[in-house]
């Protein structure tokens, strides 16, 4: 494979990051500097070393779901950056994983991190067209004008840009009343899904395209000012109730309908590294052999009769012989129902009121 394909194959850098890498000298290929971007590699012949560390296919696949909070930067190498998002991580995965697309500084919401590189290059290439979901948070609603011009495309300095959806959402308006004892606030849980504390979420955009800052551009074109952007999902992956900053392993049918939406095909992902002081991984699809139940006994055979007890699986099975092993069943006698005979009334008696004396007083 090329030199580029497989320092992304380790887990290097994308294929892209990986080709400014070689260009630079800093890559190196049984001992010697490359700086031919088609340069071939043998797997588990050559030697390959990127800044002087030697490089190898990792043994073990890790997928991780982190929730990016506002002003960490997706980088490593940026002398510029004061804070990124390999910090929110163990040590020992700072230089294991890499960051499956970016999301700029004031951006929240999810990233997908993995070793995997064939992965990472389909997630973050245009032509496999990965769903990609954006909250765009604004201190006002968006007009229909607006939502018409981001439907039709929007022509950008880097080229013509559309989303694919774009939808309307309603905005929380502060605190609920009335919160009991244990329970959230609308604005305590807009916090810990890392959304702002603004009145309305004024657009819900699904892109394919994945060009730096676009959906900020695209709004900026049509005159829609966006306070804060937030990703809640990327492709079958979503964030649910993952905490700001905070980081979790994805599940085996998270990975498997990953890999499914990038055209890698429904196998199974192979064994991934668990990841200390993380969620525990969700249960295996339901695709797994359920463990053998013991058969019911068999009822015990009446001796010396004419007709033997049939088990219940066997007469499940014919049901000609479940009809003729039943006992006749008794018939009830009928009776005639009777009718109550209705009652006869006769003419209803007047009677007379009877008048009280009336009292006279006495002068």
């Amino acid at each position: 494979m090329r030199l580029n394909q497989y320092l992304a194959h380790c887990g290097v850098a994308s294929r892209r990051s990986a080709e400014g890498l070689i260009t630079e000298g800093l890559v190196k290929v049984n001992g010697a500097v490359v700086k031919d971007l088609g340069r071939q590699v043998e797997l588990g012949s050559d030697s390959v070393q990127v800044r002087g560390r030697a490089v190898k296919p990792p043994n073990r696949l890790i997928y991780i779901a982190l929730h990016k909070p506002e002003g960490f930067d997706v980088t490593r190498g940026d002398p510029h950056s004061h804070k990124n998002i390999f910090e929110l991580l163990p040590p020992k995965l700072h230089e294991s994983v890499q960051s499956a697309g970016r999301l700029d500084r004031p951006t929240t919401g999810l990233l997908i991190l993995t070793n995997d590189g064939d992965l990472n290059a389909r997630l973050t290439h245009p032509r496999y067209g990965i769903e990609k979901e954006y909250l765009v948070f604004s201190s006002g609603p968006p007009r229909e004008d607006q939502l018409q011009r981001l439907r039709r495309g929007v022509v950008l300095e880097d080229g013509f840009a559309r989303a694919i959806s774009v939808e309307r959402t309603g905005g929380g308006a502060g605190p609920s009343r009335g919160v009991g004892r244990g329970q959230r606030t609308r604005a305590e849980s807009r916090k810990q899904r890392g959304e702002p504390r603004t009145r309305f979420a004024g657009l819900r955009i699904i892109m394919h395209q994945g060009r730096n800052r676009i959906v900020r551009r695209m709004c900026e074109a049509v005159g829609f000012h966006v306070t804060l952007l937030h990703r809640p999902r990327v492709g079958p992956v979503q964030l649910r109730d993952l905490k700001v900053g905070a980081y979790r392993p994805l599940g085996v049918r998270e990975i498997e309908a990953l890999k499914r939406a990038v055209g890698m095909g429904g196998a199974k992902p192979r064994k991934t590294t668990s990841i200390a002081g993380s969620a525990p991984q969700m249960a295996p699809s339901s695709q797994a052999t359920k463990p053998a139940t013991n058969p019911r006994p068999k009822r015990a055979v009446k001796k010396g009769g004419s007709s033997t007890v049939k088990t219940k699986r066997a007469a499940r099975l014919d049901p000609a012989k479940k009809e003729a092993g039943k006992a006749p069943a008794k018939k009830k006698a009928r009776t005639r129902a009777t009718k109550p005979k209705p009652r006869k009334r006769g003419p209803a008696k007047k009677t007379a009121r009877k008048k009280s004396p009336r009292k006279h007083r006495s002068g």
